[in-house]
C-alpha cells in the first residue's frame, strides 16, 4: 500500500469515527446511518487496496447492524465490546412477534434461531417520523421487521387502523392475497429502525416463506376480529 493511499484510508476512517463517537467540541452527535455509509466506503477502499477487509471497520459495522441506534450511555461508554450483544434477529423475532408466536413450530424455531444464514438478507433502514414505508395498492417489494419505534397502518380514507411496535413483522399480507397489492399504508409514527428483506431474497428460502404465510393468516384473523368488534 502506497503512503498516500494509507493516509487517505486513515483520513476516511477518522472522519467516519467522528460521526460514530460524536464530537462535542464540533457539535457532532453520533449518526449511525451516516457512519454506516461512510464505513462501507472505507471498507471497499481498503478491500480494493489490499484484497482483504479491515477488521476494525468490520467490527464497527457489525456493531451497527446489531445496535442500529446508540445506547443511552453510548456517549460515556461507547461500544460495549466485552458484554453480550443483543439477541440475534431470529431470536428477537421469535420472542417479540405476536404474529410469529402464533405461527411457530419447532422447524420454524430452528430456521430462525439455529440456522441464521437468512439474517444477512435483512437490510437496515432508518426512517424519520412521518415517512411512508409502504403505500396502499402498491406492488410489494419486501417484508419488514420493526426493530425500534412505532408505526401506524392507514386505510385509503386516511383512517388509522392500528399501531405497530418493536418486534412486529409487516408487509407480508400482500404476498398471500389474490391481488398481491399492499392492503394499507404504513407510516412512521416515530423515528424508526426497520429491517427489510426483499421479495427476491425471501422467496429463496421456503421455510421463511412459510413463516410469513402463517403470520399473514394470523394477521387476517386479527383484522376480521377487529372488524367484527367494530360492527
Amino acid at each position: 500500500m502506497e503512503e498516500d493511499q494509507l493516509l487517505r484510508f486513515v483520513a476516511m476512517k477518522n472522519e467516519a469515527m467522528e460521526f460514530f463517537t460524536g464530537n462535542l467540541l464540533l457539535g457532532i452527535k453520533p449518526d449511525f446511518p451516516r457512519v454506516r455509509e461512510m464505513l462501507i466506503e472505507v471498507q471497499n477502499f481498503f478491500l480494493k487496496l489490499t484484497g482483504r477487509a479491515d477488521i476494525g471497520t468490520e467490527r464497527i459495522l457489525e456493531y451497527i447492524r446489531e445496535t442500529p441506534l446508540p445506547a443511552p450511555d453510548f456517549d460515556r461508554r461507547g461500544m460495549k465490546l466485552m458484554e453480550k450483544s443483543r439477541d440475534s434477529l431470529g431470536e428477537r423475532i421469535f420472542h417479540l412477534s405476536k404474529q410469529l408466536l402464533r405461527a411457530m413450530n419447532p422447524d420454524f424455531y430452528h430456521a430462525l434461531v439455529v440456522d441464521t444464514e437468512w439474517e444477512k438478507y435483512f437490510r437496515l433502514q432508518w426512517c424519520r417520523k412521518g415517512e411512508t414505508i409502504i403505500e396502499i395498492d402498491s406492488v410489494p417489494d419486501g417484508v419488514y421487521y420493526l426493530d425500534s419505534g412505532v408505526a401506524e397502518t392507514v386505510n385509503g380514507k386516511g383512517e388509522v387502523l392500528s399501531m405497530m411496535e418493536t418486534g412486529t413483522i409487516f408487509g407480508e399480507l400482500a404476498y398471500f392475497g389474490r391481488e398481491q397489492k399492499r392492503t394499507a399504508t404504513v407510516r412512521a409514527k416515530t423515528d424508526m429502525v426497520v429491517r427489510k428483506i426483499s421479495t427476491e431474497d425471501f422467496k429463496k428460502m421456503p421455510v421463511i416463506v412459510e413463516i410469513f404465510k402463517r403470520i399473514a393468516i394470523a394477521r387476517k384473523e386479527e383484522i376480521k376480529e377487529r372488524e367484527r368488534s367494530v360492527n
